[in-house]
């Protein structure tokens, strides 16, 4: 009875292995596929192309002697460098391709001198037979007298070029392929900065939910109907942050919209009556961007940065001054304090990341002021 049971894990084992590889090979073909589209649209070779293959054309049978009985005012004298041109056209064109596959095999990676040399000796091997081939094709087309010196010639000058444009282009995918690995790098380095400073914004969100939760339990026995309120801030409030907290811009009357029901949330669970005056006019929320969630932080900040001797209420206003939404509030104990609260470091650490510029701290007067960056909306 075990050895079914061991064969059929074994099986399962060996299905998912299998299924494992198969993806993994999937994952590879695209990001090779990836990286050689990538390669291709860096490479801008068109004009070296249009310029060399005409000069080349022009100059590979005239020393390699196929025009010695030729004149100039004869046909075939032109059409030996039009042929001439078709061949180079051809190898060029090959050998360009050719290369852009090869540099990405596996011998390359396994073996990287094995694989130059061998895409080297080919090549050039390759433009040997294919300029010899091409002259005595010319010989046999033309009706001139074979000429096997001037074929080996052309084979042997093209063999030359072929090496020299080989170590051409390898330098021009690697530093393709250099640019592209670093552009990579970027993006998963800019991907793991932005999930840090997400993590690290809203890292506290659990304990502020918990305390909700323990408001909302008391509210159930003394005041049903304000209970029924809070569990609906709540829910707008955290669905609000679970939807929006993954953008990086949101519009800031969107954003606006937030902030009564989390004030009712912060009173309710701090003691604190909060009075929001905002002197932005209503046209103006909807011209400008600002880092989601941004204003739910700072009202958490503001609140639990507040020395516990001031009075059970908290002003808070808010207003435009050049592109920069101003936050004001009762002084907190010091600005360092505020400044250094981990969700106040996260939220300037992520708007730098987005907008380019961070959030400017002023304390004066008793008033601690927070300025920060919107972005205008183009109309």
């Amino acid at each position: 009875m075990d050895r079914p049971l061991m064969a059929n894990g074994a099986s399962t084992a060996g299905a998912r292995i299998a299924a494992a590889a198969a993806r993994e090979s999937v994952r590879r073909s695209a990001a090779v596929g990836e990286m050689r589209h990538f390669t291709q649209s860096r490479l801008k070779d068109g004009w070296v192309m249009a310029t060399g293959v005409p000069v080349v054309g022009y100059l590979l049978p005239k020393f390699a002697g196929m025009q010695a009985n030729l004149r100039v005012d004869e046909l075939r004298f032109w059409l030996s460098i039009l042929f001439s041109s078709a061949i180079t056209l051809i190898i060029w064109v090959s050998l360009r391709n050719w290369g852009r596959k090869r540099h990405l095999s596996s011998l390359w990676f396994a073996r990287p001198y094995l694989g130059w040399s061998t895409y080297v000796l080919a090549s050039a091997a390759a433009g040997y037979g294919t300029a010899y081939g091409g002259a005595w094709v010319w010989y046999t087309w033309s009706g001139l007298p074979l000429d096997l010196a001037v074929c080996s010639r052309i084979g042997w000058m093209s063999m030359i070029l072929v090496c020299v444009m080989t170590q051409l282009y390898l330098c021009l995918y690697v530093r393709a392929d250099l640019s592209f690995a670093a552009r990579k790098a970027a993006e998963l380095r800019d991907a793991e900065h932005r999930m840090r400073l997400q993590s690290s914004t809203y890292r506290q969100e659990p304990e502020a939910v918990l305390d909700s939760l323990a408001a909302l339990r008391k509210l159930v026995h003394s005041a049903p109907d304000v209970a029924v309120r809070h569990a609906q801030s709540i829910a707008a409030v955290y669905r609000y942050i679970l939807r929006e907290s993954s953008r990086e811009l949101v519009i800031l009357r969107d954003e606006m919209a937030l902030l009564d029901r989390h004030a009712d949330l912060l009173s309710a669970r701090t003691g604190t009556r909060l009075f929001l005056v905002q002197g932005i006019e209503a046209t103006r929320l909807d011209r400008f961007l600002i880092v989601p969630v941004t204003l739910h932080t700072l009202l958490e900040c503001a609140v639990r940065s507040r020395p516990k001797e001031l009075s059970a209420t908290m002003a808070i206003s808010m207003s435009i001054e050049d592109s920069r939404l101003l936050f004001r509030f009762e002084r907190a104990d010091t600005p360092d304090h505020f400044a250094g609260t981990p969700s106040y470091s996260a939220l300037d650490a992520r708007t730098v990341a987005i907008v380019g510029t961070g959030c400017t701290l002023h304390h004066r007067s008793g008033l601690t002021s927070v300025a920060i960056p919107l972005l205008p909306i183009a109309h």
